[in-house]
């Protein structure tokens, strides 16, 4: 239990400095670029190159991890569907919105869902489900 309060507090902590640091970077980001661009003690072209590769990483980063969410949400769908679970739909579009947590996003899904059929006595289905989430 003093685990579990702990990371849950150090969880609303960083979610806070989160938000916090969220709110001045929308308000102040163009100000702070333009100063982060400025301090760099390169060249302008070298700092014109570094900026340019930072924000295709970036973009790449995010548009890479969209692309996994829907399809994990997708994969899940058909999953939940294929084995007879109402509201597939529903599901499978929770599934791809929370996939964007790292490590546990779909899990947040697809375990309580699998523990559900493993404990009702649904044992081909609930395999199946725990094999899509951990392998596929």
């Amino acid at each position: 239990m003093l685990s579990i309060g702990q990371n849950t507090l150090q969880f609303l902590v960083s979610a806070g400095i989160m938000l916090y640091l969220l709110f001045f970077l929308f308000r102040d980001g163009r100000t702070l670029g333009q100063l982060i661009r400025t301090t760099i003690p390169l060249s302008d072209e070298y700092t014109s190159k570094l900026i340019e590769k930072f924000t295709a990483v970036v973009r790449s980063t995010v548009k890479g991890n969209v692309i996994i969410a829907i399809v994990q949400g997708a994969i899940g769908g058909v999953a939940f569907w294929a084995l007879g679970i109402e509201a597939a739909l529903l599901w499978g579009v929770m599934m791809a919105f929370l996939s964007l947590l790292p490590a546990i996003g779909s899990a947040i899904v697809w375990v309580p869902v699998a523990a559900y059929l493993l404990l009702s006595g649904a044992y081909v289905k609930g395999v199946i489900l725990v094999f899509v989430g951990v392998v596929v």
